[in-house]
């Protein structure tokens, strides 16, 4: 009963819609966090415009969330380099920069999450942190 309480207090989902990506624990009952299903995506920077991003955000080379605007430097940039990865409700297997910023949706959210958890001192991880064990079965 205890591993059932546990579980109820740190389940998480993501629901990727076209316009808005989903996602939270279910501590937040009906309403979770929202942000746009889109990234930018971090080439062809002017020289002047690398200095201002930080080094792991250069090292992503992806930017989603509410970030985008900060590092929208022209119309230009927006026609090229936006991805909005669902814009209808399909991902393509060989749309590369649209994995990209579903992948960098994926460990922003993720990793807000288990930064919050870690911060209780009942919660002993989660099974994305861990190296798949396919022989494991996770309860």
């Amino acid at each position: 009963m205890e591993d059932v309480k546990y579980k109820a207090r740190f389940v998480y989902a993501e629901d990727y819609g076209t316009g808005y990506f989903k996602y939270g624990p279910i501590t937040l009952g009906e309403v979770p966090r929202i942000m746009p299903s889109r990234g930018l995506l971090l080439r062809d920077l002017p020289e002047s415009m690398k200095l201002l991003v930080p080094r792991d955000v250069l090292s992503r080379g992806v930017v989603v969330g509410d970030e985008v605007s900060k590092y929208l430097s022209s119309l230009r940039d927006a026609i090229r380099n936006l991805k909005y990865p669902l814009h209808d409700g399909i991902v393509r297997r060989e749309d590369e920069d649209a994995w990209r910023v579903v992948k960098e949706m994926t460990r922003f959210t993720l990793s807000q999450f288990h930064t919050e958890a870690s911060r209780q001192g009942d919660y002993r991880g989660s099974w994305w942190w861990r190296p798949y064990q396919p022989w494991r079965q996770i309860t």
